[in-house]
């Protein structure tokens, strides 16, 4: 049962002069704590003597260790002290939470805390996962020396016979007051009726919580059968009901319109500097749409809510820990107990119905000594309801209004890689947020090819333009290559003609939805083809020059954009889920071979290098991500403050790749060393506003490039001598 002793190691860890098993040493380096707190000085020994007690501190004040590690360390005592007796098996302890993502949480914590030897004594029971999965893992220990779930989830395994627990000395509630809730009344009546059921007395429970009322105890005494009052310890630094905050927080208000929330938040987010943001709504119904409404903003945003699947929910924490995402929208059950320690932000987008609610959002955030910010948003005479909490916790808040709050990036040109030459004028070009691909450069230098409203046209070295095409729909993708162009539009319309004659080879319906890129491309016998990525999870190949459809590949989701390679054999994909798929061309079509997941959000747009090694994709969450389609792993990864909008390399022999954002910026890398990027800001089109985007082209020589804009395309000459030595620019 137990593990061998940390070896080499003279000097004891802290804990284990508290009474920690010695066992669990290594787990606590791992976990990399060194010195308890306050609480888990106080509270560790009092527990290994088996006594009951309420902990109350605040949020990431090391409450979670502080009844883990006494639960550990008797729980591998009473194990061994019972190897070789008869008796009926069961967990040493069970610690039940409000939320999945809290004990999932403190599982993880659990089996770091057990090590890799010892993990596998520790089960999880959460409502949501797979019943059957978790009846097999209780039939494989039937005495566990740790129980971690949710209320229903373990009361139906109790009833079921599964979860045997009458025997079971140590009942821990984590969030104990939530547990109050009626939701839960009838799961935790039977836990706590049949968990230690024979022992009476002697069992031990252990009601954790960051804030702490006696009426509230005094029912869950009643309700839970605790027996004679567990001894309450309350840790606190602060003599005012602060002391359920962390003493590092700092507290504003601002006010806005109702309809202008959620634009009001992404400006605050970006204003305050936060990375990673706790958004807490009152409503799960409104998750959804916050959450849409932030993304429209161009803010990478995710939701947290009961309709998760357990998989879901842990990608989702993961994006969130991670930085993917840089804002977490989520209601207050959902948010029970999450441990996000770089969590600098937490915003009450609807406020708190209660200082004891205002308490447990908050200290999300300023976790183990961390600085942090709480912000409320408030419209109306919320602002008045909003200094009530702030006085009933003795807490200041200050008032901010967004607009002193707002500020602005500068990113200005840097080095000589690429100097700002011109900038072409033209008739207005369409504006659409899928617009990314609307400029091109196929032949000839100086010669370019971009639309407006109703037109594709042609400009030449004498910047005269002429129409090549008058459509009778607004184009949202257009191609030019192989003496062909085409342009596609928002309800399947497509139209292709040769460039030279202007006869039309196509001009119709396609069939699907909108017409996310067109594609022309050469096939592995040489034919041009045009591919066309479709909504309706398609990409549709045209063969040329009879403008015939040849054949469909059907992809998991809506096309957004689609690259074949140099030398034919691969296609690489990309769409509105987040992963970017790879489809290997064979003699019977072209078949799905590999996928990866790098992303937040939808793919916008994805490029070949001229050798065929590389790809790069751009997606709307502000990641280019290059790949070797040899290798799992990325080449190179960028993150930018707007979401991708296209990708391009540079023709041979220059080793440049180009990427643009949504609005202003276009970054241009060195492909040698990935490290070394250039930002080419441009001019804004009016006072405040960078210019959208909405299209990139290098020139057939690499000499020039080309970026659309809604006035006019900005010319930018690129130094393809001087960029070897990338003489002055910006290192990120």
């Amino acid at each position: 049962m137990r593990a061998a002793a940390e070896p080499g190691r003279a000097e004891p860890h802290p804990f284990v002069a508290l009474g920690a098993d010695a066992v669990l040493q290594p787990g606590l380096r791992a976990l990399e704590v060194r010195e308890p707190t306050a609480i888990q000085r106080t509270a560790i020994p009092t527990l290994l003597e088996g006594r009951s007690m309420v902990l109350q501190s605040h949020t990431g004040s090391g409450k979670t260790l502080a009844y883990l590690v006494p639960a550990l360390s008797r729980a591998l005592a009473s194990a061994e002290a019972a190897r070789g007796r008869q008796g009926e098996p069961g967990p040493s302890a069970i610690v039940v939470a409000p939320s999945q993502e809290l004990a999932m949480q403190i599982f993880r914590v659990a089996r770091e805390l057990l090590g890799p030897e010892l993990r596998g004594l520790a089960v999880q029971c959460i409502g949501g996962a797979n019943a059957a999965r978790q009846r097999d893992a209780l039939k494989r220990c039937p005495a566990p020396l740790l129980v971690v779930g949710t209320p229903g989830r373990l009361a139906e395994l109790s009833s079921a016979g599964a979860l045997r627990t009458h025997s079971t000395p140590l009942l821990v509630l984590d969030e104990w007051d939530e547990l109050l809730q009626q939701q839960f009344r009838r799961p935790m009546a039977r836990l706590a009726e049949h968990v230690g059921a024979t022992l009476g007395a002697a069992r031990q429970a252990v009601l954790v919580s960051a804030t702490y009322r006696p009426a509230a105890l005094e029912r869950a005494t009643l309700e839970w059968r605790l027996g004679p009052a567990p001894l309450a310890l309350e840790i606190s630094t602060m003599p005012t009901r602060a002391s359920a905050l962390p003493a590092s927080l700092a507290h504003f208000a601002t006010g806005t319109a109702p309809r202008h929330a959620a634009d009001a938040l992404r400006r605050a987010v970006h204003a305050l500097g936060a990375q990673r943001a706790l958004v807490f709504l009152n409503a799960q119904g409104r998750l959804r749409d916050v959450e849409a409404k932030l993304r429209a903003r161009k803010m990478p945003a995710a939701s947290l809510h009961a309709g998760l699947a357990p998989a879901e929910r842990q990608r989702v924490l993961e994006g969130f820990r991670a930085g993917r995402f840089r804002a977490l929208l989520v209601t207050d059950l959902a948010a029970r107990g999450l441990d996000v320690p770089d969590c600098d932000l937490v915003v009450h987008a609807d406020l708190p119905d209660s200082p004891h609610h205002y308490a447990h959002r908050a200290g999300r955030t300023a976790r183990a000594g961390r600085p942090g910010t709480v912000l409320s948003i408030v419209h109306g005479g919320q602002l008045f309801a909003a200094r009530r909490l702030a006085r009933a916790l003795g807490i200041e808040l200050q008032e901010a209004p967004i607009a002193a709050m707002t500020i602005e990036e500068a990113v200005v040109p840097t080095g000589d890689l690429c100097a700002a030459d011109k900038v072409i004028g033209f008739q207005t070009t369409i504006q659409h947020w899928q617009l990314r691909d609307l400029v091109h450069c196929p032949e000839r230098e100086d010669e370019l090819y971009f639309t407006n409203k109703h037109q594709t046209l042609k400009c030449t070295p004498d910047e005269q333009s002429s129409v090549i095409q008058e459509l009778n729909f607004e184009p949202t993708s257009m191609s030019v290559r192989y003496g062909y162009i085409a342009a596609g539009g928002q309800t399947s319309q497509l139209d292709v003609r040769e460039l030279e004659t202007g006869e039309v080879v196509f001009k119709g319906d396609c069939g699907g939805s909108v017409n996310n890129a067109l594609h022309f491309a050469r096939d592995g016998s040489g034919q041009v083809r045009l591919f066309v990525c479709n909504n309706d999870d398609t990409i549709k190949i045209f063969g040329l020059p009879q403008g015939a459809l040849l054949s469909s590949i059907d992809c998991p989701t809506s096309v957004n954009y689609c690259a074949l390679s140099p030398d034919a054999r691969y296609l690489v994909a990309v769409g509105d889920n987040r992963s970017t798929y790879l489809y290997t061309a064979r003699p019977t079509g072209f078949w799905q071979s590999q996928s990866w997941v790098e992303a937040a959000d939808a793919g916008m747009c994805c490029h070949w290098s001229p050798s065929g090694a590389l790809f790069a994709a751009a997606s709307q969450d502000g990641l280019c991500c290059v790949w070797d389609h040899r290798a799992k792993a990325v080449a190179a990864r960028f993150a930018t403050p707007l979401a991708c909008r296209c990708v391009k390399f540079a023709p041979a022999p220059l080793d440049l790749m180009a990427f643009t954002e949504h609005r202003g910026r276009t970054h241009l890398v060195d492909m040698r060393m990935w490290a070394r990027r250039q930002v080419l800001q441009l001019a804004p089109a009016r006072a405040g506003r960078d210019p959208e985007i909405s299209g990139l082209a290098f020139s057939p020589a690499g000499s020039t490039l080309y970026v659309g804009m809604p006035d006019g395309i900005a010319r930018f000459a690129i130094a393809a001598h001087d960029r070897y030595s990338f003489p002055h620019a910006e290192y990120c």
